[in-house]
């Protein structure tokens, strides 16, 4: 099975919450792009991973996502620590 990556770029004080587990998730607006299309289509039973990224250090980490919540036009995207 092809393990399925999508990145966010996530600045300061949130990147670091996101990596440490303090925050398990993030918020996005969805600019209608292939990564959202792919998130909607989020199934318990497909593994899909998000990818985390700093901008400005380029430091990164990938986790596992269990579940995404969509509000309109928000996406929640939370994964497993």
């Amino acid at each position: 099975m092809k393990k399925e990556t999508i990145k966010f770029y996530s600045i300061e004080p949130f990147f670091s919450k996101e990596k440490s587990g303090i925050k398990n998730n993030t918020v996005r607006f969805t600019d209608h792009g292939e990564r959202f299309k792919a998130l909607k289509k989020f199934d318990l039973k497909k593994e899909i991973f998000v990818e985390i990224i700093n901008p400005n250090t380029f430091e990164c980490f990938t986790r596992q996502i269990k579940d995404v919540s969509i509000y309109e036009n928000i996406f929640i995207i939370t994964w497993r620590q």
